[in-house]
């Protein structure tokens, strides 16, 4: 056997968690390289308690928390490792078979609830009939100061005919109380009461296959799309009881889009069928023949430009990025296209203090009402359209492959410097909007 020379990596962060108690625990990462190419993760352990007065003895809740426990560790362990274990046989095959590599819906609305940086505190067991029981979890981030509920979860767990236990998505149980209305490639599903408007839904549909053609696709996949009255019950369908991002606008009704591409499967909350940019997003990833989660950033841009962002088409949206950055010139898009820091007066700033520098403090630039960080790469595939229309654009798609390289495609397809990113785009903005 050929000796292998090893590399021994150990790389510490320091994840400050939390416990129940207000006490601080640190967390070492230690990895190891082989030859310079593979490398194994020590996993840290995720942080779990126990709601008080349950039965943990008995063999049903044994078999379900662990099954439960098992399945967020190995997605753990894949996220942070090249060795990517099978979560499949976690799940009822008939959620696979349905919805395909994207067959967990909870991702969608509940990212990353796996997470070291939250800590987990599992509410209990219930069983619903013979087969059919539902557990369900808590997320939060605290200290001593302050608490921070994340998500809360309800997962079915089916009791196969071999007496093993495998999970099931809430929506699976919920999506037969829908009504179904079908539009060429796009299933409409909303409640009995929802005011669907088939005229736009109609249009919309009609928008996304136009553009498809423009893109070169022949056809589309069908895609579901799930429309509701708010966030809350979009959520409560899919399983989520509670979320960090409900309940934040107490001044008018709370507008979301989500689209969980694998399994072709995208929502919106009241008006949805008004708009297509979840469509948008599986679209641009047909284009390209697979999924691919490091491109979130320049796809945002692209699903902006050509269909909406918050309800508003980009020709709003644009005017509204061209007087942010006037009002702001200490933003320079030539550091960070997407992300900047925040100063003592709440200000976004792109020159950080020296603890920000080192820190993971930055923040999307968002408004009141509309996400700059989109409408950005938003505008850079505007300058493309204009250079090269469809064809350029879908150039930019087609060889975008990581969030990190959005200068570095910038400069290829539209030739211009990242020093020079920050002027070029004002100047854009100021002349043509």
């Amino acid at each position: 056997m050929k000796r292998k020379s090893m590399l021994i990596l150990v790389v510490v962060c320091i994840v400050m968690t939390i416990s129940a108690f207000g006490q601080n625990e640190d967390s070492t990462y230690t990895f190891v390289v082989v030859d310079g190419e593979d490398w194994t993760p020590q996993i840290p352990k995720r942080s779990v308690s126990f709601r008080q007065f349950m039965d943990t003895n008995d063999m049903v809740f044994k078999d379900i928390y662990h099954l439960w426990q098992d399945y967020q560790n190995d997605l753990l362990e894949n996220d942070m490792s090249y060795r990517k274990k099978d979560v499949t046989k976690y799940w009822y095959d008939g959620e696979i078979e349905t919805y395909g590599d994207g067959y967990d819906l909870y991702k969608m609305l509940a990212l990353s609830y796996y997470s070291v940086y939250v800590k987990e505190n599992f509410i209990g067991i219930n069983k619903r009939n013979d087969t059919l029981y539902e557990l369900q979890s808590a997320y939060y981030n605290g200290n001593d100061n302050t608490f921070s509920l994340w998500y809360v979860m309800t997962v079915p767990v089916i009791k196969t005919r071999d007496g093993n236990y495998k999970f099931y998505n809430k929506f699976s149980l919920n999506k037969h109380k829908l009504t179904s209305y079908k539009i060429d490639f796009a299933t409409y599903l909303f409640p009995q009461d929802y005011p669907f408007d088939k005229k736009n839904a109609k249009q919309k549909v009609e928008q996304v296959k136009a553009l498809s053609k423009h893109f070169g696709l022949s056809n589309i996949k069908p895609i579901i799309y799930y429309v509701d009255f708010s966030y809350t019950d979009v959520l409560h369908t899919f399983g989520i009881d509670v979320s960090l991002g409900d309940y934040l606008d107490v001044k008018g009704l709370m507008h979301e889009g989500r689209a969980n591409i694998p399994s072709r499967i995208v929502t919106y909350t009241s008006g949805g069928e008004r708009h297509c940019h979840e469509f948008l997003h599986v679209l641009v990833s047909d284009m390209r023949g697979h999924y691919n989660e490091e491109t979130n950033m320049f796809d945002e841009g692209v699903c902006s430009y050509f269909g909406d962002m918050q309800r508003k088409n980009y020709s709003k949206s644009v005017v509204q990025l061209k007087a942010f950055l006037n009002d702001n010139p200490q933003v320079d898009l030539s550091k960070d296209l997407c992300y900047a820091f925040r100063d003592k007066k709440g200000k976004y700033v792109s020159e950080g203090t020296e603890d920000q520098e080192h820190s993971i403090t930055k923040e999307w630039l968002v408004g009141e009402d509309v996400n700059y960080s989109y409408i950005i790469l938003a505008v850079v595939c505007d300058i493309a359209f204009r250079q090269g229309r469809y064809n350029k654009v879908r150039q930019m798609i087609l060889e975008y492959t990581s969030d990190n390289d959005l200068y570095s495609l910038v400069e290829k397809h539209l030739g211009i410097k990242q020093s020079d990113v920050d002027k070029y785009i004002r100047d854009f903005l100021n002349a043509t909007y």
